[in-house]
C-alpha cells in the first residue's frame, strides 16, 4: 500500500507546531503535500492534497526538509523501491502501485491546486 497521507499531515502537523508560537494568528507560508497514486492492476488514479501552516520560508523550508527525511526512511516490513529527486519522492511497489509525492512551501495567497470551478 502506499505511504498514508495522515502520517504526512500529522508530521507535518507537528513540524509546525514546533515553530509556530501564540503570538502568530496567521500562517504567512504552507507546506504542501500533493500524492499522486496509481494502481497497476485497476489504472485507477488518485490525487490527495495536505496542507499545514508555517509562520515564516524558513521554517516552511526546514519542515519540508525534515518531513522528507522521515518519509524516505527505508521500511523493512515494506518491499517498495523508494527514490528522491528534488522535492518528489517517488514509490514503487513492482506490480503493484507507483506513487509520485510532491512537496512545496508557498506563501499563504498561492494555492497549488488550481481555480475551483463553481
Amino acid at each position: 500500500m502506499p505511504r498514508c497521507s495522515p502520517l504526512v499531515v500529522v508530521v507535518a502537523l507537528l513540524i509546525s507546531l514546533a515553530f509556530a508560537t501564540s503570538a502568530h494568528a496567521e500562517c504567512a507560508w504552507v507546506l504542501w503535500d500533493e500524492i499522486k497514486t496509481t494502481w497497476f492492476q485497476s489504472g485507477r488514479e488518485t490525487v490527495e492534497w495536505t496542507a499545514a501552516g508555517i509562520p515564516t520560508a524558513t521554517d516552511c523550508y526546514s519542515s519540508m526538509k525534515a518531513t522528507m527525511k522521515m518519509q524516505t526512511k527505508p521500511d523493512p516490513k515494506k518491499d517498495e523501491e523508494v527514490n528522491v529527486i528534488g522535492d518528489h519522492i517517488i514509490y514503487r511497489k513492482s506490480g503493484s502501485y507507483s506513487t509520485f509525492q510532491t512537496y512545496s512551501c508557498l506563501p499563504d495567497t498561492v494555492d497549488p491546486r488550481g481555480t475551483k470551478g463553481k
